[in-house]
């Protein structure tokens, strides 16, 4: 793990591997580690780079105020800055991947292909908004709980993978997160903008990769949203929720081999 400082933002970041760079951003109460895999997987000919976001991980918290475009500028500044600038493939699940496509959109000549795992281009829906707010709210009276682990769990995971030694282990995550530290990076997604509209904008390779039982991004909106991108393509995963990199991480990560082999 290493960690960089860039233009008033503080990353933890782990960079593996050599060749082409890849990013994998995680999404919205995970952290970098949910690659694992994925990682294992590419490292021999790639050089992956897994970011924790603001109160995520090893990443200290920011006040709230920023946004998912502020923090793309930054992640662009952070891919300059240890070497790994240029055409680079952008990926992301949830979360990560509204960061993904908004580096897309802003630096077009800076991403060679896109990588968007159970994530979505739409605003959230108020209901889901009132809903997570009082999550985040009771996370942040409350403090960390186990009881509000369990219900994320049942939102975030497919049936079954809560019970599993992975899926307990993330459960436990879950039930160690600060919810004041968590609260800037969870306001860029529940206040996130539409770019729907501008996804014909973005011209290279996307491949999505979208868990067909997930839960908080259904998979109807992965099959919308792919036709609207010129060079879109969707691998649906069967039976994995919204945490496809954990559930099922072997068809995800040979889903991305075989799509960045193609490119």
């Amino acid at each position: 793990m290493a960690k960089i400082s860039v233009d008033g933002w503080e990353f933890a970041y782990d960079s593996v591997g050599s060749g082409e760079p890849i990013f994998l951003l995680h999404g919205l109460l995970m952290d970098r580690t949910m690659f694992a895999h994925q990682v294992a997987a590419l490292r021999e000919r790639y050089r992956v780079i897994c970011v924790d976001a603001p109160g995520h991980g090893e990443s200290p918290a920011r006040p709230v105020g920023f946004t998912a475009e502020h923090e793309a500028e930054a992640l662009v500044k952070l891919a300059a800055a240890i070497g790994a600038g240029g055409r680079a493939v952008w990926g992301g699940h949830s979360m990560g991947g509204m960061k993904a496509m908004r580096v897309a959109l802003a630096h077009p000549g800076s991403v060679r292909a896109l990588l968007l795992i159970d994530t979505q281009p739409y605003p959230e829906h108020p209901d889901a908004v009132a809903q997570y707010d009082a999550m985040l709210a009771a996370a942040k009276d409350q403090g960390p709980s186990e009881d509000l682990a369990n219900l994320l769990a049942l939102i975030m995971f497919s049936g079954g993978f809560g019970e599993t030694p992975e899926g307990k282990r993330w459960v436990r995550h879950l039930a160690s997160l600060d919810g004041h530290a968590v609260e800037g990076s969870a306001r860029t997604v529940f206040d996130r903008g539409d770019i729907s509209e501008r996804l014909g904008e973005i011209t290279a390779p996307a491949l999505l990769i979208h868990g067909t039982d997930d839960t908080p991004i259904p998979i109807e909106i992965a099959r919308d949203y792919v036709t609207k991108l010129p060079n879109g393509e969707l691998v649906e995963i069967e039976g994995a929720g919204h945490t496809t990199p954990c559930e099922k991480p072997a068809e995800v990560s040979r889903a991305i081999a075989g799509f960045l082999a193609r490119l």
